[in-house]
């Protein structure tokens, strides 16, 4: 394991449905390295009072880009001017911290077997819950929900979009396709995380150009779990 330092970022950004796709290429030429775009809609009836609306219609894109601090702000930049030149007020960006990661190690001069955030530097130890987000490729999420299940995660859920990455250069008759990507999403103790993760990363190959991205965010309040968890007898190996 890495005692590096880590300094992830992941950047989410809210905008009008049809700009993501141009403002995913402008970002990934600034050091993005590639970004999965979801579709999300808003109740029409919640168009007037929902901070997240902004005028964008019932039917949005979010775009999510995992990066380090070095490209942070360029990408930043680029995302706000690809918001601004539709609208002023037509888009949102969040800037949340990752606490581990498995999948673009490459990217710090790491060799594939490394996870920023587990091993000698320990994920932030003031969260109950974490929750891991791993983004594959279609048709891969059962391995690492599998691989989830094995560390102790009691279940996790899955969303679909669409992503942009430099090894990704799949064509039909010289067209350039998107592959369809699968996010899971699985809440797990504190104490669980290093486990599962590199679970994660060992069974679904991580460390493998183009095979995904996984990382760690903390996890301030759960209210929805009616049962009690037990992560210490679930840590233990």
């Amino acid at each position: 394991m890495s005692n590096q330092p880590n300094n992830h970022k992941l950047l989410i950004a809210l905008v009008k449905k049809g700009l993501a796709k141009k403002i995913v290429s402008s970002c990934k030429k600034v050091g993005a390295e590639g970004a999965t775009t979801l579709m999300v809609t808003t109740p029409h009836s919640e168009q007037q009072h929902n901070l997240f609306s902004l005028g964008l219609g019932t039917e949005r894109e979010m775009i999510l880009i995992a990066t380090t601090t070095e490209h942070q702000d360029d990408i930043l930049q680029s995302l706000e001017k690809g918001i601004v030149s539709e609208k002023p007020r037509r888009g949102l960006v969040l800037i949340i911290d990752i606490e581990g990661i498995a999948g673009i190690c490459r990217l710090c001069g790491f060799d594939g077997s490394a996870l920023m955030g587990v091993g000698e530097t320990k994920v932030d130890k003031q969260h109950d819950f974490n929750l891991i987000i791993t983004i594959v490729n279609k048709g891969s999420s059962d391995e690492v929900i599998r691989a989830a299940k094995d560390a102790g995660a009691e279940g996790s859920t899955v969303l679909y979009g669409r992503g942009t990455g430099i090894h990704e250069k799949a064509t039909i008759f010289g067209v350039a396709i998107e592959p369809e990507k699968e996010l899971i999403a699985t809440l797990i103790p504190e104490s669980l995380t290093e486990k599962v993760l590199v679970s994660i990363n060992d069974e679904a190959e991580l460390g493998t150009p183009g095979r995904g991205i996984a990382f760690v965010l903390n996890v301030d309040q759960v209210i929805g779990i009616n049962h009690p968890l037990q992560p210490e007898k679930n840590a233990t190996t």
